[in-house]
Parts: C-alpha cells; structure tokens; sequence
C-alpha cells in the first residue's frame, strides 16, 4: 500500500496493486501475479532438477546465473 500511495515521489516509477498466489515445496515453486485491474497476469511454475531440458535456453545452472 505505502509503495503505491509514494510511487513516483519516494520510490521511483509507477506502482498499482496486485495480488500473488504463492505455493512451494521442496521441489516445486509455482507463482501467480494478478494486477487488481486485470490488466496483467504473470505466471511462473519451476521444478528442481538436475539437468536442463533440452528445449532450454540455458545449458547449465552458471550458464543461467
């Protein structure tokens, strides 16, 4: 609430209200954004593995970092 009544004047750029949904385990994350508006929605699902799939654009976990 404070960053969206201060956006543009104490911390820089424009900030709305959203609402997350969050669900981890030890393996899985999978995370949901939803701006009040609806006028954006992120998505994120990720699981723990030891190798990276091979559609990925990332050839090893320091090639991603």
């Amino acid at each position: 609430m404070l960053n969206t009544l201060a956006g543009g004047r104490i911390f820089p750029g424009v900030h709305h209200h959203a609402s997350f949904t969050v669900a981890e385990s030890m393996d899985s994350l999978a995370v949901d954004l939803t701006s009040d508006d609806r006028e954006t929605h992120v998505s994120i699902r990720g699981t723990v593995t030891e190798n990276f799939p091979g559609t990925s654009v990332f050839t090893s976990l320091p090639a991603a970092s």
